[in-house]
């Protein structure tokens, strides 16, 4: 399951907490300050993972029968994020994703403090 931090970004507000009823494993549930309680499907969500990563990034999705692969072409070496079905493997991926955003735009803005610009 993707983390809060995760589902925020994907979703463009702020979700306070996030869960997953073992009795319906393809649902996941989320709160905002807004909203206590929301529900989305798995699938519907690594559909807005993959439209969030592809704003970000270039990406292939390789099927084998025994797993997928998602794998991102960058600058300094090919990641490849492999999982047992393709919603997993969407989901370390845009896991991924997120954090090399926040690391990249941390150190803009380190940089622009130590330019004076800030």
């Amino acid at each position: 399951m993707l983390r809060k931090e995760v589902l925020s970004d994907v979703f463009g507000i702020e979700v306070t907490k996030n869960w997953q009823d073992e009795s319906l494993p393809n649902m996941i549930y989320y709160a905002t300050k807004k909203s206590p309680v929301n529900n989305i499907n798995i699938y519907e969500l690594a559909f807005k993972c993959k439209e969030f990563i592809l704003d970000r990034k270039s990406f292939i999705i390789e099927y084998t029968k025994n797993k997928t692969v998602v794998k991102f072409a960058t600058t300094q070496e090919d990641k490849i994020f492999i999982g047992k079905n393709e919603i997993e493997a969407i989901f370390k991926a845009t896991e991924w994703a997120i954090k090399t955003q926040r690391i990249n735009n941390d150190k803009r803005r380190s940089d622009t403090r130590h330019n004076g610009l800030d």
